[in-house]
């Protein structure tokens, strides 16, 4: 009697697995990463991680039209007991790219990387995300409000996307598809 019941929990358990598992196999880390090795600029050190690109919609009202890449990285966790949640690390600054930013840092990160994957997102318009870049060298030399509101103009004009898509709601769905196409919980 007593196997009847482990052989119906182990059963019950196997299959609520594969329930699981079925809703997770949408997300296919493989087709996104792929092996590489992240080194700062300028920096000897190089960090083993999965590197890869996930395009997104440029605009979400749209999701069939024009798609932007994502640049992602992910420093798998050195343990073998992984959490399913990674450290998501985003850079700040304007323009700034998460990759390039954190490299250095993540040697510092190593209780962490114990059991949590680190994932690097350039957010789009940074890093190697569709970054919406101004050429600072034609910065005006006169000090007018005029002549930088020409400078500015003319940069928003030379992006190959509509800056005005480049918001934080549009970042934040951006995650949430890195977090499916990884496979990450919730």
């Amino acid at each position: 009697m007593r196997y009847g019941i482990m052989l119906i929990l182990v059963t019950l358990l196997l299959s609520s697995c594969a329930t699981v598992g079925q809703a997770n196999d949408v997300a296919d880390p493989t087709r996104v990463l792929e092996a590489c090795r992240l080194r700062a600029p300028a920096a000897v050190e190089q960090i083993a991680a999965e590197c890869g690109t996930l395009a997104v919609p440029a605009d979400y009202a749209q999701p069939n039209g024009a798609t932007i890449d994502l640049n992602l990285a992910v420093i798998p966790a050195i343990g073998r007991s992984a959490t399913t949640d990674p450290l998501v690390l985003l850079a700040g600054g304007p323009g700034q790219g998460a990759i390039t930013s954190f490299v250095p840092l993540v040697s510092r990160l190593g209780s962490i990387n114990q059991n949590r994957d680190i994932l690097l997102v350039d957010q789009r318009g940074t890093g190697d995300s569709t970054p919406l870049n101004c050429p600072i060298d034609s910065l005006p030399t006169e000090d007018s409000p005029a002549a930088y509101t020409a400078w500015v103009q003319d940069c928003v004009e030379r992006q190959s996307v509509d800056p005005r898509l480049f918001t934080t709601m549009a970042a934040a769905r951006d995650l949430e598809a890195v977090r499916v196409a990884l496979g990450y919980s919730h």
